[in-house]
């Protein structure tokens, strides 16, 4: 009998304890969002000698902290678009020209793509640095068209800015007339704020020829009604 006992406990084996019950695990972040500025003096001059404490950011109304604050000249990856409809025209020459003033003052590590909006977008294949073909796409590259579709330029440039860090700037020369676009313009500029996309557009506008566009297409379907509620092209510029 004995050994029938010992034999028994020997099969049944040591018996293991219950694992420890697991404590539940808490994470929590914090999300750091790079705020660019640009300060100038009322000459238009770069102002140089800001500190950290020459700034406030507030996020719905909230004072928040600076955690990195950095006084440099930081690369900027652009896309300069030049408007080549209709009603450019009489000004395109200058809208070039200024493009190109753009590309010779690009500052080293500083990347951009060119293009032009019309009855269609076209910009370059890459990012680059290189002045030389930057300008070459603004004098031979532009796509002549008829319409403006100035806010579909917009949402392609987003796109085509999406995938970059840094400081991400759309540059627009343009009369501001958009006559053939399938975005809304309030649609376009809530995802720009959204992407912390900055716009800054040079607004070019004929006084000798007011209104070519529209002489030249006449009215027809392909120059879109103004949407209400939608502002305006040139309102918008105004206020960027």
């Amino acid at each position: 009998p004995v050994q029938v006992v010992a034999l028994a406990l020997l099969l049944a084996g040591p018996q293991a304890s219950p694992p420890p019950q697991q404590q539940p695990v808490f994470r929590a972040g914090v999300e750091t969002v790079a705020v660019y500025a640009t300060v100038t003096n009322r000459a238009g001059e770069l102002v140089r000698n800001l500190t950290r404490d020459d700034f406030q950011v507030f996020d719905n109304g909230m004072l928040q902290p600076l955690t990195i604050f950095e006084n440099a000249i930081r690369p900027i990856t652009a896309i300069l678009l030049v408007d080549t409809s209709a009603s450019m025209a009489p000004t395109l020459d200058f809208a070039r020209q200024a493009a190109e003033q753009f590309v010779i003052r690009m500052m080293p590590g500083d990347r951009a793509r060119v293009g032009s909006f019309s009855d269609r977008i076209d910009l370059t294949q890459e990012f680059t640095g290189n002045r030389d073909e930057l300008l070459l796409a603004l004098r031979e590259k532009l796509h002549i068209g008829n319409p403006t579709r100035l806010w579909d330029a917009l949402d392609e440039t987003m796109n085509a800015l999406a995938d970059t860090g840094g400081r991400r700037v759309a540059v627009l020369f343009t009369d501001g007339e958009d006559t053939a676009s399938a975005g809304v313009g309030r649609e376009v500029l809530e995802r720009a704020k959204a992407d912390d996309l900055m716009i800054y557009a040079v607004q070019i506008r004929s006084r000798a020829v007011p209104g070519v566009e529209r002489q030249i297409l006449g009215p027809g379907p392909r120059t879109a009604p103004p949407r209400r509620g939608d502002p305006t092209p040139t309102q918008i510029l105004r206020g960027l």
